[in-house]
C-alpha cells in the first residue's frame, strides 16, 4: 500500500512556492556583527563598573592587600635566602620585616635630620626668593605699588579668615586620611607577615577552590605571574636607584640646597609607578 501524500495547505500572506523570508534578512550583516559586539561590550562594561564600585567600599582591605602582594615579591628573596642559611623561617620573616622597617624609617629620619639642619639656609633662600619677587612685581612690567601689593595682600588675608571653616573642614579631612593610612599601613603589615611566612599554602588553598580541572592551569600561571612581578620589583628598585643617584648628584653638583634628602625621597617615590619620581 502507498502512503497517502500530504496536503499542503498554503500559509496565509505567502505566495505560493516562494521562498520563506526572515526580518533578518532586511539587516546588514555588518550591523548585526556591530549590534552583537555592542550589547557583550556593554555588560562587560557594567559588570567592570559594578565591581569597580563594590571595591570601593573595600579600597581599605584591598589597597593593602596589593601593596603587602608587593612588598613579598621584593622581600621573598631575603627570606628564602635566609632560610637557605639554616635561620627558622619565623625568625627570617621577623628579620627581614624588621630590617625593612628599620631601612625605611632610617632613610625618612635621615632626610628630617637633613631638612632640620638645612632650614635655615633654606629659609634663607626662600625670603631671597620673595624679595626678588617683590621687585620683580615693582620694577618689572607690571609697576605694582606698595599700596597695591599691600592691598592684595591683605585681600589674600581677609579671604583666608572668611574660609576659616572650610579650611578647618580641610584639615579635619586630612586628619581622617592620615587615620586611613595608619589603618592601611597595619593592615599592610599584618598581611605581609602571612604572605612570607605561608605564602605558598595560601596559594595552594586558593588553587584548591577552583575546579579541579582548572588547578594545573591556574597554578602554573599563577607561580609565573609571581616570578614575572619579583622581576618587576627588582627592576623597578634598579630605576630608584638610578633615579636617585642621578637627581641627587644633579642637585649638589649646581647647588640645590638638601640634595641628599632630595635623592632619598626620589628613591622612595620611584616605587609609586608614573607620578613618583617627578613628584
Amino acid at each position: 500500500m502507498s502512503r497517502p501524500t500530504p496536503e499542503i495547505r498554503p500559509v496565509p500572506g505567502r505566495i505560493p512556492g516562494s521562498v520563506p523570508h526572515h526580518a533578518r534578512e532586511d539587516v546588514p550583516y555588518a550591523l548585526r556583527i556591530a549590534a552583537a559586539w555592542a550589547w557583550r561590550v556593554g555588560l562587560v562594561v557594567a559588570v567592570s563598573g559594578l565591581l569597580v564600585w563594590m571595591l570601593s567600599y573595600v579600597s581599605l582591605l584591598i589597597i593593602p592587600l596589593m601593596v603587602a602582594a608587593l612588598l613579598s615579591a621584593l622581600l621573598s628573596p631575603v627570606v628564602r635566602f635566609l632560610t637557605k642559611a639554616k635561620v627558622p623561617r619565623g625568625l627570617a620573616v621577623a628579620i627581614t620585616i624588621l630590617g625593612f622597617l628599620g631601612l625605611i624609617g632610617g632613610a625618612l629620619s635621615l632626610v628630617g635630620r637633613q631638612l632640620v639642619v638645612g632650614f635655615g639656609a633654606l629659609w634663607d633662600q626662600v625670603l631671597e626668593g620673595v624679595l626678588q619677587i617683590q621687585t620683580w612685581l615693582t620694577e618689572g612690567p607690571l609697576h605694582l605699588t606698595t599700596a597695591q601689593l599691600n592691598d592684595y595682600i591683605t585681600g589674600g588675608l581677609r579671604h583666608l579668615q572668611n574660609n576659616s571653616s572650610a579650611i578647618f573642614s580641610s584639615a579635619l579631612t586630612v586628619g581622617y586620611t592620615a587615620g586611613h593610612l595608619l589603618t592601611g599601613l597595619l593592615l599592610t603589615i599584618f598581611t605581609l607577615i602571612f604572605f612570607l611566612l605561608d605564602g605558598s599554602r595560601i596559594w595552594s588553598f586558593l588553587v584548591r577552590l577552583l575546579p579541579r580541572k582548572a588547578r594545573m592551569a591556574a597554578d602554573g600561571a599563577g607561580r609565573r605571574g609571581w616570578a614575572s612581578m619579583v622581576q618587576y620589583i627588582r627592576v623597578q628598585m634598579f630605576v630608584a636607584f638610578i633615579d636617585a643617584a642621578g637627581i641627587g648628584a644633579g642637585a649638589a653638583i649646581i647647588g640645590v640646597p638638601l640634595a641628599l634628602p632630595l635623592g632619598v625621597l626620589v628613591f622612595l617615590g620611584s616605587f609609586i609607578p608614573i607620578v613618583g619620581a617627578l613628584v
